[in-house]
């Protein structure tokens, strides 16, 4: 069973329509997104590439949070990566969204040490209170 995050029970007091479409390239999800004319379309941990007609829409961008320090750890599983891998530090990047997994420009990062201490959850909540933080300072700027 899914849970439902912070972000949308949130969104839902506030009265905010929630879209989670399973294949966000149907021509129905597409059609549904585009039709409240969105300033800037936002992702995070979000697996699946946008089709271009949602990249190019929206007159601020496309941009994602991506739990990495890119061009390090593209893709899935970038917090384990790190902890596997012995890593130091981690971050997160905030970066305009193209036709491939985690290469579009990047607009922000932020880092973070990786403790001793230190498990994929703690260092998902650490990077998800960054994510929050950096990409409303993005969003500011």
């Amino acid at each position: 069973m899914l849970t439902a995050s912070p972000v949308k029970h949130l969104a839902e007091t506030y009265g905010l329509p929630v879209l989670q479409p399973e294949k966000v390239r149907a021509p129905e999800a597409v059609e549904e997104i585009l039709s409240y004319h969105p300033d800037v379309l936002i992702t995070a941990a979000y697996g699946q590439i946008l089709p271009s007609a949602l990249l190019d829409a929206p007159p601020l961008g496309a941009i994602n949070v991506h739990a990495s320090l890119l061009p390090k750890y593209r893709g899935a599983a970038p917090i384990q990566q790190a902890i596997i891998d012995g890593e130091k530090e981690t971050g997160v990047t905030i970066m305009y969204m193209v036709q491939a997994l985690d290469a579009g420009d990047m607009l922000a990062q932020d880092k973070v040490p990786i403790e001793d201490q230190d498990t994929f959850g703690t260092l998902h909540d650490k990077l998800s209170a960054l994510g929050s933080d950096l990409l409303a300072r993005t969003l500011l700027d």
